[in-house]
């Protein structure tokens, strides 16, 4: 089962140039599907040159333990390999943007 999610993606500022900081809100969060395998799909964002989305397994993936959320960066365009490293952080609530 796909959701298709209404996302909020915004470019947050960093002082590193080779370094690209995204903030992604996931609408109505506890409002998602949260059995195990399901998947929210959010709005997709280009980031050097390719276009992304997050995958967000509210329940879990099919291999986690059970109370786990399981996020993945997905890349929808481009055909060349990329190596790229990235994080991913939750929050709950307001956040402060410098």
């Amino acid at each position: 089962d796909r959701t298709f999610v209404e996302t909020n993606i915004e470019r947050i500022k960093s002082e590193n140039p080779k370094e690209r900081l995204f903030s992604i809100t996931f609408d109505n969060f506890e409002e998602l599907p949260s059995a195990k395998g399901q998947m929210a799909l959010s709005s997709t964002f280009s980031c050097f040159g390719n276009q992304w989305r997050i995958k967000l397994h509210p329940g879990g993936y099919s291999e986690s333990l059970t109370g786990m959320v399981a996020v993945f960066l997905e890349r929808c365009s481009g055909d060349r390999e990329l190596a790229i490293k990235y994080s991913i952080g939750f929050f709950t609530g307001a956040v402060n943007k410098i």
